[in-house]
């Protein structure tokens, strides 16, 4: 099937740019089974990206990303990066699979994309049949069905996740869930007011560098002691077993593409 354009513009990538402790705050969390060769799926304006080439081990990043409109900035991002070596490419996995594949990835990170994926179980299972035995998936991904708003249908989201649901699709795929938790759950209630009870659909980026700022440091320690039992975010990183071979039907690539995926 092939991929529609997309034209997504990004403005609430915009505001979560300013997050920077937030974002630091996620790759605690993935670094530990980051490799060296990393493809980050739906890189955006590339502040992630930059993340990962400052803290992490990895030595080469792919950083693809579907929207047209976002590809100058992730461009000019790419050549700011200096600690790794770094490819971008606009467009879906589905049609650049062969491109993927030729980096040898050993890791795949999607940071607030896996929920802008139709078919996000055959894109979990795509991911699965290009990693090497060993390799790693890391998926941050929006959870609680309840605080699904008018602001997750603006920016094309399908869903919202429980924990096990998307451990569960990971495990479906292969994969073992070598790390999954909620996590910012006192992002819940200023969520569940401005966008579920008073129908916002715009981020503040003022909003967003003063909880950044001021109540992520003090949460990132609390939830790095304390296990919680629910969070406006699920994160879930798992891993390829040694073993394992693809689950992915002979020939099943001759046939039709999964539906696309779409940006942050």
């Amino acid at each position: 099937m092939a991929s529609e354009p997309f034209t997504y513009e990004g403005e609430d990538l915009d505001a979560m740019d300013l997050a920077d402790n937030y974002h630091d705050w996620i790759l605690d969390r993935f670094e530990p089974l980051l490799g060296a060769n990393v493809v980050e799926v739906g890189a955006g304006t590339g502040s992630f990206s930059r993340l990962i080439a400052r803290r992490a081990a990895a030595k080469r990043l792919f950083l693809l990303e579907p929207s047209d409109a976002m590809a100058a900035q992730l461009a000019d991002a790419a050549r700011e990066i200096t600690d790794a070596e770094t490819t971008t490419a606009v467009g879906f996995l589905d049609g650049l699979t062969a491109e993927v594949k030729a980096f040898e990835p050993d890791t795949f990170v999607y940071v607030n994309v896996l929920e802008h994926v139709e078919e996000d179980a055959a894109e979990i299972q795509r991911v699965f049949d290009l990693l090497p035995a060993g390799g790693t998936l890391c998926a941050f991904v929006p959870a609680l069905p309840f605080l699904y708003s008018k602001f997750d249908e603006s920016i094309d989201h399908y869903r919202r996740y429980t924990l096990d649901d998307i451990a569960g699709k990971c495990e479906a795929a292969g994969f073992e869930v070598v790390e999954r938790r909620y996590f910012d759950i006192v992002g819940i209630l200023p969520w569940l007011i401005k966008f579920k009870l008073l129908g916002s659909t715009k981020l503040n980026p003022g909003a967003v560098g003063v909880y950044d700022r001021f109540v992520v440091p003090i949460m990132r320690r609390v939830e790095s002691v304390i296990r919680l039992p629910i969070g406006k975010n699920a994160l879930v990183v798992a891993r390829k077993p040694a073993a394992a071979t693809s689950t992915r039907p002979s020939g099943a690539g001759a046939g039709p593409q999964p539906p696309n995926i779409i940006a942050k």
